[in-house]
C-alpha cells in the first residue's frame, strides 16, 4: 500500500521515533512511504531559517532510506486551489491536496486533515 507521510511524521520516522502498529506499518517492505516534495521544500526553508535542526544532507538521505518522493503536479495544485481554507499551512495544504488526488492514505499527527480527507484516507499519529 502506498502511504503519504505528513512532514512531521517524516522528521519522527527518520529519528526512529514511531513505534507500534504505525511503526511496523512504516518498516513494512511491502508498503510505499511518499514523502511529497512540499515537505522537502517546508524542511529546507525551516533548516535554513535554524527553526528546525536536522542533518545538512537529510533530504538527500530520503530516497536511499526507502521514501519514494512525491512531485508536486498541475492536478495537486488544481485540488490544492478548491480546498476550503480550513488549514493555513501551504505545505499541509499541498499534501492534502496531493493525499486527495492520488488516493494516498495519509499519516499525520495533525487533526485538520480529518477535515478534509475520508476517513480511510486518514491515519492519525498523536505525537
Amino acid at each position: 500500500m502506498k502511504y503519504l507521510l505528513d512532514t512531521c511524521i517524516v522528521l519522527r520516522a527518520s529519528e526512529g521515533k514511531i513505534s507500534g502498529r504505525l511503526g511496523s506499518l512504516i518498516a513494512a517492505p511491502e508498503n510505499t512511504l511518499l514523502v511529497s516534495m512540499s515537505s522537502v521544500w517546508e524542511i529546507v526553508i525551516k533548516q535554513s531559517a535554524g527553526k528546525l535542526d536536522v542533518p545538512d544532507n537529510f533530504i538527500d538521505r530520503l530516497e536511499p532510506n526507502g521514501y519514494t518522493l512525491l512531485p508536486l503536479r498541475m492536478e495537486h495544485m488544481r485540488t490544492c486551489q478548491q480546498l476550503p481554507m480550513l488549514h493555513k499551512d501551504p505545505f499541509d495544504r499541498m499534501i492534502i491536496a496531493q493525499a486527495l488526488s492520488e488516493k494516498y492514505r495519509c499519516i499525520t499527527s495533525d487533526r485538520i486533515f480529518q477535515q478534509y480527507l475520508p476517513p480511510e484516507q486518514v491515519i492519525l499519529e498523536a505525537l
